[in-house]
């Protein structure tokens, strides 16, 4: 299992939402954090139970500490792989099952960017 976290600050949710879809398919995902640092609440759809949304109440906490919630909890539940994101990526669900498979494969490997 893995969990994703992607920080977000005012996003075009359009665009935010095709990533979303796309990386709720992966089997292996276990969650998937939605770290939301812009001033409002960003009106976004629940598209899996996968997703946890977290808004920081209009607090720009930065780009590492934002993610750093998400990293805590992948911590917490014992969760052996997180991956860092940028919204602004395309990635196909498929590639990221590789990825874990090849950390699974690959005890060895502490960090893949």
């Amino acid at each position: 299992m893995f969990n994703i976290s992607i920080v977000l600050y005012n996003p075009n949710w359009n665009e935010v939402k095709s990533l979303v879809t796309e990386l709720v398919q992966a089997r292996s995902l276990r969650k998937l954090y939605l770290i939301d640092n812009s001033p409002s609440e960003t009106k976004c759809e629940k598209l899996s139970p996968k997703v946890r949304y977290i808004w920081n109440k209009g607090k720009n906490l930065g780009y590492g500490a934002a993610h750093n919630i998400a990293i805590r909890e992948s911590v917490w539940y014992n969760t052996p792989f997180h991956l860092v994101m940028n919204a602004d990526i395309i990635v196909h669900h498929e590639d990221l099952e590789r990825l874990h498979q090849f950390m699974i494969d690959n005890p060895e490997v502490g960090q893949v960017m």
